[in-house]
């Protein structure tokens, strides 16, 4: 069907901006972070979503399949709310030793915290995870090969 999937998430543009003061000195001013989601592929057949209402006011669920991270010197995370939480893109924990080798370790969530056990010997711990956002889209482009049968999409959303 949809075949190899390539993801890219990047920062919404716009969401900052840099001033300076009268003496130089930088001043970052945040307004919002959000994400920009691009999603292509290919495969025998077009990707199906033309049901989806890409008019919903309230946007459309986006399980991204890209692993993101949070890294910390501590056991104790706290994590993004917009992530997923449906097998078996859970979060998985690993702690990080002074060699640089890294052992994966058991993690508990509560709400948005999770806790790691402890390993003797780790100077920092990080959360793997996978987005899920509230995203606005139109529907994608789509392009057929009738020389090959291939069919290619191209989805643009950005983060609601």
């Amino acid at each position: 069907m949809a075949g190899d999937i390539q993801q890219r998430i990047a920062p919404l543009p716009g969401g900052s901006s840099l001033r300076r003061m009268m003496n130089g000195d930088a001043l970052k001013q945040t307004h919002y972070r959000k994400l920009a989601v691009q999603l292509s592929g290919e495969g025998w057949c077009p990707l199906g979503v033309d049901a989806l209402d890409w008019d919903n006011p309230a946007g459309l669920v986006l399980k991204c399949g890209e692993p993101h991270s949070v890294l910390s010197n501590s056991n104790v995370i706290a994590l993004p709310v917009a992530r997923r939480t449906d097998a078996p893109y859970l979060p998985t924990a690993r702690a990080h030793l002074a060699n640089g080798n890294e052992v994966q370790t058991s993690i508990s969530i509560a709400s948005h915290t999770a806790t790691l056990v402890a390993v003797a010997g780790a100077v920092g711990y990080s959360v793997i995870y996978f987005p899920q956002l509230v995203v606005i889209a139109d529907p994608p482009e789509h392009t057929t090969d009738s020389a090959s049968g291939v069919s290619g999409w191209a989805l643009n959303t950005e983060e609601k």
